[in-house]
């Protein structure tokens, strides 16, 4: 099954672009393909299966969130008697964490109707005091359908159906990415707007309209993801397996409100280095 989703994914050229992105992008284990390979998968066994489980689910590396109408000392009992038997049978597995981000461009010649391009600079670590910042920015940059990037690339010029940025953020660091889908005569143009912008939010920032635009979106994603049991869950895990402790959603807000334009500027001019710039381009080229 996971051989036929690598497959399936192979035929798609823009989640092609974003894998083969990542590897050349980042050294490290954290630019190692989720599905792995069909080599790799063929390799595995039973015995392998099994020794993982033995190796990595033992009560030192597992966290469990629940949330939702529950009576605590009822849910701490039943997972006690599941979950809790689970002893430690083996030493810890060392990891190597080591991550560096490269510089360069990679072209990938396939046959496609779009040319699809990655464009990297360094991002921030999960624990940077500088992530809500770095999210500021690639939301003006292109994070929505008023972002920068979606104006000027797809409404002014007409060179792309689909632009937008995103962030990769690790324990050892982060990237920040912008993808476009574009032609094969038009790429070298859409490379361009996007570097141009680039050195124009490190050298002026971006406006206060725009600061309090991305703000607002992330307090209501915030809100929104506290409507459910689900969301409360997942916000629950997500910050003790960063942080080591549970948040309180007041502090999140506070980080979040206390973001300025100077923040910004300063970030900016921390990770839009010319010489930290890589790009994986692939299409018809």
């Amino acid at each position: 099954v996971i051989i036929e989703e690598i497959r399936m994914y192979e035929d798609i050229p823009e989640e092609v672009v974003h894998e083969e992105n990542l590897e050349f992008a980042i050294t490290g284990v954290q630019s190692k393909k989720i599905a792995g390979s069909i080599e790799s998968l063929k390799k595995i066994d039973r015995a392998a299966i099994l020794k993982y489980f033995s190796d990595m689910y033992k009560p030192e590396n597992l966290v469990i969130a629940v949330a939702g109408n529950i009576e605590h000392d009822k849910i701490f009992k039943q997972l006690n008697e599941g979950i809790g038997q689970l002893k430690d049978k083996s030493t810890p597995r060392e990891y190597n964490g080591e991550m560096v981000i490269n510089s360069g461009e990679k072209i990938i010649s396939q046959e496609t109707n779009q040319v699809h391009l990655c464009l990297n600079t360094p991002g921030v670590s999960n624990v940077d005091e500088d992530r809500i910042a770095m999210s500021v920015i690639s939301n003006v940059l292109g994070g929505n359908m008023s972002s920068r990037l979606f104006q000027k690339i797809r409404e002014e010029r007409g060179l792309a159906y689909s632009v937008y940025s995103y962030t990769s953020n690790f324990d050892e660091g982060g990237l920040f990415t912008v993808y476009a889908g574009t032609t094969h005569e038009d790429y070298k143009e859409v490379i361009s707007i996007i570097e141009n912008e680039l050195k124009e939010l490190k050298e002026n920032g971006i406006t206060e309209k725009e600061l309090n635009r991305a703000k607002n979106q992330f307090l209501s994603m915030v809100t929104f993801g506290l409507e459910s049991s689900k969301g409360k869950m997942t916000r629950m895990v997500g910050s003790y397996l960063v942080h080591g402790y549970v948040k309180e959603i007041e502090s999140v807000i506070k980080e979040i409100e206390s973001v300025t334009l100077e923040d910004i500027k300063r970030v900016a001019k921390k990770i839009f280095v010319e010489e930290k710039l890589s790009k994986t381009i692939l299409g018809n080229i």
